[in-house]
């Protein structure tokens, strides 16, 4: 398991949520900045410099916020799997360009060939089974009944591998499609993260 330590109180770097169905990318934007150590604009004055429109926040935006609060980024495409977890073991966030954020009642969508439900989401944690992520995406059941909701209040949420590599995929604003694509950002400063976690006294669990 991976954790994202920081100065804070929080262990995951999560997301606030998003209050509509196209603005994932300023909640995820705001997290990211004030993880990697800039100062994040406020929010309305953020959003506006990202230029969300009817059809999202484009990535142009997102390159304009980072610029401004002097965060270095790259955008990286057809990205092994485990070169993004290579990322979340060294604590840099990477925004991932996928479908997903809509809840489907019945069987999944084809993802593979779905376009029209772009999100951002952030890893923040895996294993052999599942992905996590610091998600924007609020669905009014998380807040009755988060047991039985793949979202949780918290603003993480995860999925399977299997289906994380099929929903890897979206379209940008201009009509541009991005496969298996990440927008790294990197710290201002080397963040400083344990390879190895310790008992606090003894574990006598080991016996």
């Amino acid at each position: 398991m991976t954790l994202y330590f920081t100065a804070g109180p929080e262990t995951y770097l999560t997301a606030g949520p998003q209050t509509k169905g196209i603005d994932c990318g300023g909640p995820i934007a705001e997290r990211v900045i004030v993880y990697n150590g800039g100062i994040a604009p406020r929010y309305d004055k953020l959003v506006q410099m990202l230029r969300v429109t009817s059809l999202g926040t484009p990535l142009e935006g997102f390159y304009r916020v980072f610029d401004y609060v002097k965060l270095r980024h790259e955008l990286r495409t057809d990205m092994p799997l485990e070169e993004m977890f290579g990322f979340v073991d060294d604590g840099i966030t990477v925004i991932l360009m996928m479908q997903g954020w809509k809840n489907w009642e019945g069987n999944p969508p084809d993802w593979k060939n779905k376009w029209k439900s772009g999100h951002f989401a952030v890893p923040v944690d895996y294993n052999r089974q599942r992905i996590y992520f610091a998600d924007p995406w609020k669905d009014p059941d998380d807040w009755k009944e988060p047991h039985k909701n793949r979202r949780f209040k918290e603003g993480l949420s995860f999925l399977y591998r299997s289906e994380f590599r099929d929903m890897w995929h979206d379209e940008d604003t201009d009509g541009t499609r991005y496969y298996d694509t990440g927008l790294i950002v990197y710290p201002k400063k080397k963040i400083i993260r344990p390879r190895r976690i310790r008992h606090m006294g003894y574990d006598y669990r080991k016996k």
